[in-house]
């Protein structure tokens, strides 16, 4: 997630570019999403490493994987062909492997708050 955030970071006018490719939000939103999700991205993975903060920080990816769940796969059944954006311009296509794949990760990460409740329940 790190290196998905620095890669946009670096370049948010390509960022912008891809989410705009999507055809869901409004230009300012876009433009918006374009400068300040890679930073929450990076501001995630940073959180994973402290205990305090895991929780928080897994919560967070959860919900920003399903927006990007929601929106590969509305490109998909609308028949849109988008690459992800997820790495700029090293982002594969886009199609039912992007929507497939985006939904495994927010399972995985499902899973992994689910296990870090459990881990922190007093007996």
């Amino acid at each position: 997630m790190a290196a998905a955030g620095a890669m946009k970071a670096w370049n948010p006018a390509e960022f912008l570019i891809a989410i705009e490719r999507y055809e869901l939000v409004p230009g300012w939103l876009a433009l918006g999403a374009s400068f300040y999700v890679p930073w929450l991205e990076i501001a995630i993975a940073v959180g994973i490493w402290p205990r305090g903060f895991r929780r928080v920080a897994t919560a967070l990816a959860i919900g920003l994987g399903l927006v990007f769940v929601a929106f590969t796969w509305s490109a998909y059944w609308r028949g849109l062909d988008v690459k992800c954006g997820c790495f700029g311009a090293a982002s594969d296509g886009g199609g039912v492997t992007a929507a497939v794949r985006a939904s495994l990760f927010v399972a995985v990460g499902a899973a992994a708050y689910w296990s870090l409740c459990r881990q922190t329940r007093p007996n």
